[in-house]
């Protein structure tokens, strides 16, 4: 949630939340532990969208790939 929330809070478009969240994941990844009681990592999924564009991005530690979205998508 926290590069989400940097993501909205930076930037105006869809394509700048996309490079924007790029950046962020290549240079140093998702956050720690997400668990009490044992090592929980899980990766991310976004659709980012403003009113002339939308993106799919998929983030897998600091792999990701992007697809443009043209009609209608789904994760």
């Amino acid at each position: 949630m926290d590069i989400l929330r940097l993501a909205l809070e930076r930037t105006r478009t869809a394509k700048e939340e996309l490079e924007f969240l790029v950046s962020l994941i290549e240079e140093i990844g998702q956050g720690g532990n997400y668990s009490y009681e044992k090592r929980f990592r899980y990766h991310n999924s976004f659709i980012i969208v403003d009113p002339n564009e939308a993106w799919f991005l998929e983030i897998a530690g600091k792999y990701w790939a992007a697809k443009k979205i043209d009609i209608v998508y789904s994760i």
